[in-house]
């Protein structure tokens, strides 16, 4: 059976069979992204007026242990993603188009990235070249380098995935090994919607095939070149009129590259409603839809275990931690499976949306419309009259 939880306004815990721990204090606005430094002990997170806080997990209170990063007022926008790069810095994408680069020590911007020019709804890191990807309602996928070049003020980007081959990547950003995936636009009442899938290169994107059409163009060459060796030793064959009919060398031109890379991006197909956002955990992509299952893909493309369902409106938000898989849906829930067997094993009713969810150390963060960041904390279970709220 599942524990539920039925939280009331202003975050009294009336009856419930999981302790909740600490409550972050009210931010002013409602939280719209956040993310979880393991190394530090940090939660950041990102609010609808634009401002990014930092709280200290290890703090006994955690409200006293928040401190608000300043950023200028007329870039001031609303948060729309965050990501962690490896080296602590906080990635944050706005609505406005831009994207900041923040110094979590002296809780500043250390680079303004604009090149968008509409809202951003994803963010990943590729690590092999140290790059930034992002996606944006404006319909492309762009690639930054993570410092300025020499007399520059801030890093440049690339467009990575053109208008051409996405007329709107309107939702999530996922990089697993060197490959990229995203949701492009589909139009109303489609019969099957897809997450696409694209090889990450060193100048672009490119297909699977045509990734291996160097080496097939290299080996061909070179089965030509011993071909035509063997041919010019055999001469008597030749001047006597032999009937073996000799190639003629095209080398490793004939190979259609071009028309491979034509093919264009793979397609994830199978959701039978809009996926709305990417998570890779443990070498899988998931991705949570309007069709209100989470499906989850090996790199290769293909699914590696049955959809997760339960939900019964969108999925809002999900992290993946300690064997769990928890999501957050719209119809005002959070659930949990186990990753395994793919059972439930909890759901949580809330009165308020939650917009967005991170899992660590046992411990679940919730950000709701209200502004309240709340802890669950996953691993105790208590009898319902010892359940409290615990004001911070």
């Amino acid at each position: 059976f599942f524990s539920r939880f039925l939280w009331g306004t202003m975050g009294n815990l009336i009856c419930g069979e999981m302790k909740m721990g600490q409550e972050f204090g009210r931010h002013p606005h409602t939280v719209k992204s956040m993310v979880v430094d393991k190394e530090r002990r940090k939660l950041y997170t990102g609010t609808t007026d634009g401002v990014l806080s930092a709280w200290d997990l290890d703090h006994e209170n955690p409200r006293n242990g928040a401190s608000l990063f300043s950023q200028p007022k007329e870039d001031k926008s609303s948060v729309s993603a965050m990501l962690l790069l490896p080296d602590g810095t906080v990635a944050s994408g706005h609505e406005n188009g831009k994207i900041f680069l923040w110094d979590p020590k002296a809780r500043a911007v250390r680079y303004t990235l604009p090149g968008h020019k509409k809202a951003i709804n994803g963010l990943a890191f590729y690590p092999v070249t140290q790059s930034l990807f992002s996606s944006s309602r404006d319909g492309t996928v762009r690639r930054w380098g993570l410092k300025p070049r020499k007399g520059q003020s801030s890093p440049e980007s690339k467009i990575f995935v053109a208008k051409g081959m996405s007329p709107f990547a309107v939702q999530g950003l996922a990089i697993l090994e060197d490959k990229l995936f995203y949701v492009p636009h589909h139009e109303d009442g489609a019969e099957e919607y897809h997450v696409q899938r694209l090889t990450i290169g060193d100048d672009g994107p490119k297909s699977s095939k045509q990734a291996d059409a160097k080496p097939k163009a290299e080996a061909k060459g070179k089965a030509e070149k011993e071909d035509s060796d063997n041919d010019d030793t055999d001469t008597e064959g030749e001047k006597g009129g032999s009937d073996v009919e000799q190639k003629e060398d095209t080398g490793p031109e004939d190979v259609k590259v071009e028309e491979e890379a034509d093919e264009g991006p793979m397609l994830l197909s199978g959701h039978k409603g809009l996926p709305t956002l990417l998570v890779v955990a443990g070498g899988k992509l998931y991705s949570g839809s309007d069709d209100m299952t989470i499906k989850v893909w090996n790199v290769d493309g293909k699914e590696a275990c049955r959809p997760f369902r339960g939900v019964r409106k969108q999925v809002l938000s999900l992290d993946v931690s300690d064997k769990r898989l928890c999501a957050a849906s719209a119809d005002m829930s959070v659930r949990e499976w186990d990753l395994e067997s793919g059972a439930p094993t909890n759901v949580f009713i809330h009165n308020e949306l939650i917009g967005s969810l991170v899992v660590h150390d046992k411990k679940m963060y919730v950000a709701c419309n209200g502004g309240w960041v709340r802890v669950v904390n996953l691993a105790k279970k208590t009898n319902a009259d010892d359940v409290a709220a615990s004001r911070m």
